[in-house]
């Protein structure tokens, strides 16, 4: 779907406001991408351990 020139300004306006949610978005969806369509079972494995150690972090703070 082409967008218009107001819709590519909008788009621009709001990534340059919001810089540090578009890149955690970003690495969001390259994260998913590579375990959905790529990633091993060692892989999995690995991001399983990255995961529990965030979740404890996340869970430490009050």
């Amino acid at each position: 779907m082409a967008q218009t020139e107001a819709q590519k300004k909008a788009t621009k306006r709001y990534r340059k406001k919001n810089k540090e949610r578009t890149k955690i978005r970003s690495y969001a969806r390259t994260g998913k991408s590579f375990i959905l369509n790529y990633a091993t079972l060692e892989d999995l494995e690995l991001f399983e351990s990255y995961i529990e150690t965030r979740r404890a972090e996340l869970n430490k703070k009050p």
